[in-house]
């Protein structure tokens, strides 16, 4: 298998600076997370649309910042872009600092990680902050 490919999709609102930004965590967490060889799609989603997502999916009837989907060794990130703006506002971050949040998150749901239990959760964060603080180191 060939090294895989990373699509993003629905970038209309984003600007260039934020997905070379982007760019660079998924070759990051490519290497963190051994997902060199798959092919990962990000896709920017409205509310509506990731919500239709999380209840199909998730059973969940609301909106979400970020849903992750792996199969067949491609792997899909879901964010919603209204959702991440709200949540920059609410924790006082820039919008890209949230999206890159949202985007760690996603990517390490593909990876297998989850946070159902405490001991989950915090292999989670060590895992997103070990990726977080590469890309601060590298860019």
């Amino acid at each position: 298998m060939s090294s895989g490919t990373t699509s993003f999709i629905n970038t209309n609102k984003l600007s260039s600076f934020q997905l070379l930004r982007f760019k660079k965590i998924v070759t990051i967490a490519r290497i963190e997370l051994s997902l060199k060889k798959h092919d990962l799609s990000v896709i920017f989603y409205s509310d509506k649309k990731i919500r239709e997502l999380n209840k199909l999916y998730r059973k969940k009837d609301k909106v979400t910042d970020v849903l992750s989907f792996f199969y067949s060794g491609e792997g899909e990130v879901f964010i919603s872009l209204p959702q991440a703006k709200r949540q920059a506002k609410d924790n006082q971050v820039s919008l890209l600092n949230e999206l890159i949040k949202l985007l760690i998150h996603g990517l390490v749901h593909i990876a297998g990680y989850d946070h159902e239990t405490e001991k989950d959760y915090l292999a989670m964060q060590v895992i997103e902050n070990k990726i977080y603080v590469a890309y601060q180191t590298n860019h």
